[in-house]
């Protein structure tokens, strides 16, 4: 073997020993748009605007609203947070049917053809709006949740880095 063969093959390992190690803090984007969580969480937007986790663990993949819904789901159920992961999801479940529920009531509001039809969905459309924004400010605390565990996970891997250089300086 030769020394360009034994250094390309060096750095290939090396490559997959800090993809290994780095696995549970990895998120990236493919050509397409797809992200890949964890090298095991694939999310993609579909033809609906939704987004949708697949695993290969699941029998079917998990739908949520946003990205960003999508991603902190991923994070609380690597890292097995079961319980926030669930309520997150459902509460972007929830989220879904609020908006639709939204909508309606506004294509009904502009229908209306006399004065209690109209104030019967003015107050839908306001309890629909209360509803969204308790839910939106759930799913708030579940979204910083994910994002301080995955930024705590980080400084513990920068903290084990820099101990490892100070151990090997001395």
């Amino acid at each position: 073997m030769n020394r360009e063969t034994a250094k390309k093959k060096l750095g290939e390992i090396l490559k997959k020993e800090v993809i290994k190690e780095l696995q549970h803090l990895y998120i990236k984007q493919d050509k397409y748009g797809a992200y890949t969580l964890f090298n095991e969480y694939r999310i993609k937007q579909d033809s609906d605007n939704y987004f949708e986790i697949t695993n290969k663990q699941w029998e079917y993949p998990k739908t949520f609203t946003s990205i960003k819904n999508a991603v902190s789901f991923t994070v609380l159920h690597k890292h097995n947070n079961a319980t926030p992961a669930k309520e997150l999801e459902t509460l972007d479940s929830k989220l879904s049917s609020v908006d639709v529920e939204l909508q309606m009531h506004k294509i009904l509001l502009k229908k209306a053809k006399d004065l209690d039809t109209y104030f019967i969905f003015q107050t839908k459309i306001q309890n629909d709006t209360d509803k969204k924004q308790y839910i939106l400010k759930e799913l708030r605390q579940y979204i910083n949740s994910s994002k301080r565990f995955q930024d705590s996970l980080f400084d513990q891997k920068l903290k084990r880095d820099k101990d490892l250089k100070f151990r090997k300086r001395r």
